[in-house]
């Protein structure tokens, strides 16, 4: 009796479905036994309350100064807390319902097949940074979820004016919710931009800033400063040798490397295959990777 191609792959794409909704439960289960707030995030949460309760974007109300690095979570975050009156629960659930959006769309979305689907699940899970940064109250969800969306449109389809009029836009949301992720999603945004070269296409391109170009001129106005308190703190560290800054910086990998080796594994193996494909648009993705890195 002969067995058609057919009929044996599709048992093995079933499995390969039940086993990727399996390990995305799991995945799940990590994020919520690990969820937990760092002492950062309520920085932002105080500005949160002020928000709500009609005194500004404020830390303290007499003042206006941008504390926090992350404008679009924190206001995605007041909006949820106008509604609960309650931070701790709220930021965890906003968190934990981002970041599984984000791995489901990942895996059903941006995999090209079911073991590929398996494969991010698994990294994702031993991934201890990708786990304990789903919840902790910063940022990162909401940037996970841009990110896979800015890639799921970047691999979609053929190149067009409208594709990249989302994918600016992408890119700009992604820097409105924090400004240096520009660093792994402009190298493929100018890639695309280049694939349909044309004045229309810069148009749409520039078009899709907007959002940043509104929140940087509304940050002007109300704060008198386009970048947060926080980042001309640190960035105007003059008085910490270069050579001290650079040293501490891979003292910093090499410490990740340690207790999370699986996270800077996978990262240099991604980009390594990028370069081995002699892909460009794979390429593009892999420099901002290194950018960010770097960074």
């Amino acid at each position: 009796m002969t067995v058609s191609a057919s009929s044996v792959k599709a048992p093995v794409a079933t499995i390969g479905r039940w086993a990727a909704f399996v390990l995305l439960i799991v995945y799940s289960v990590l994020v919520v036994l690990n969820a937990w707030l760092s002492d950062d995030a309520y920085i932002t949460f105080r500005t949160v309350d002020n928000v709500v309760n009609g005194y500004g974007l404020t830390w303290n109300i007499a003042e206006r100064v941008q504390a926090y690095t992350h404008p679009l979570w924190m206001l995605l975050l007041s909006g949820f807390y106008a509604i609960t009156r309650e931070i701790y629960f709220t930021s965890l659930a906003v968190s934990i319902v981002i970041s599984l959006a984000a791995a489901a769309i990942l895996t059903f979305g941006v995999a090209r097949d079911r073991l590929a689907a398996v494969a991010t699940l698994v990294t994702l899970s031993l991934s201890k940074a990708f786990v304990d940064y789903s919840t902790s109250g910063l940022e990162n969800p909401l940037t996970h979820l841009i990110l896979v969306g800015f890639v799921w449109v970047y691999f979609s389809d053929r190149y067009s004016i409208r594709k990249v009029a989302l994918l600016s836009t992408l890119t700009a949301l992604g820097m409105v919710n924090r400004i240096d992720v520009g660093l792994l999603m402009l190298p493929a945004l100018a890639y695309a931009i280049w694939q349909v070269r044309s004045i229309p296409t810069a148009m749409a391109g520039l078009l899709g800033f907007l959002p940043l170009a509104a929140w940087e001129l509304f940050s002007i106005f109300y704060y008198g400063s386009a970048v947060p308190n926080t980042a001309l703190a640190k960035l105007n560290a003059g008085l910490i040798p270069a050579s001290d800054l650079h040293r501490a910086g891979l003292s910093y990998l090499l410490n990740s490397l340690r207790v999370d080796p699986t996270t800077l594994t996978i990262i240099a193996a991604g980009v390594l295959l990028s370069i081995v494909s002699r892909e460009l648009r794979r390429g593009a993705l892999a420099l901002g990777v290194v950018l960010y890195v770097a960074y």
